[in-house]
């Protein structure tokens, strides 16, 4: 079923996972996004719902300290991420110092495992101390800026491209 917003379909779609499902951990839904511009979205990930960008589906924040994606989700609850395609993420606010506005944003102290497959991201923000337990793994993406680690956490990175070099003074 179409939507007007992802936040929108990712919502109904949890909704339906929760309502229907007596155990929604065991269960998963599956959001399929397809080419377009999509602005102002944030905080756009759900539990229990992975999704998929088309190439040309570009997700845009322009809302101060509200990333698109989040290892939180619009209710302040943790969630795994399991995001494939070709999608880009940006945001209109980025700051290249790592302090907010990133496209993508982790904090969370619970375990959880971010999968993050795209075209590009704008930059990816991950801060919270050495509290952050977070599986962090991003393949087939060009990072347009830089990666900020601000608690020297590790990333996996596969076949990506540092558009604007990597500094790994962030990563020790």
């Amino acid at each position: 079923r179409p939507y007007l917003t992802i936040t929108a379909a990712q919502d109904a779609l949890k909704l339906a996972i929760i309502t229907t499902i007596s155990s929604p951990v065991q269960c998963k839904g599956f959001c399929y996004v397809k080419q377009g511009v999509y602005f102002d979205e944030y905080l756009i990930n759900r539990q229990y719902v992975d999704m998929h960008f088309e190439y040309g589906a570009i997700v845009i924040s322009d809302t101060d300290g509200k990333p698109v994606i989040s290892d939180t989700d619009g209710n302040n609850e943790p969630v795994n991420i399991n995001i494939t395609g070709k999608g880009q993420f940006y945001h209109t606010r980025y700051n290249p110092q790592g302090l907010d506005n990133q496209a993508v944003a982790l904090s969370n102290s619970d375990s959880r495992e971010f999968n993050f497959e795209a075209y590009e991201v704008d930059g990816i923000q991950i801060y919270g101390g050495n509290s952050i337990t977070t599986k962090i793994n991003v393949k087939n993406t060009r990072i347009r800026y830089t990666i900020f680690v601000g608690n020297k956490k590790s990333i996996h990175f596969e076949k990506c491209t540092f558009l604007s070099g990597l500094d790994l003074d962030n990563f020790f």
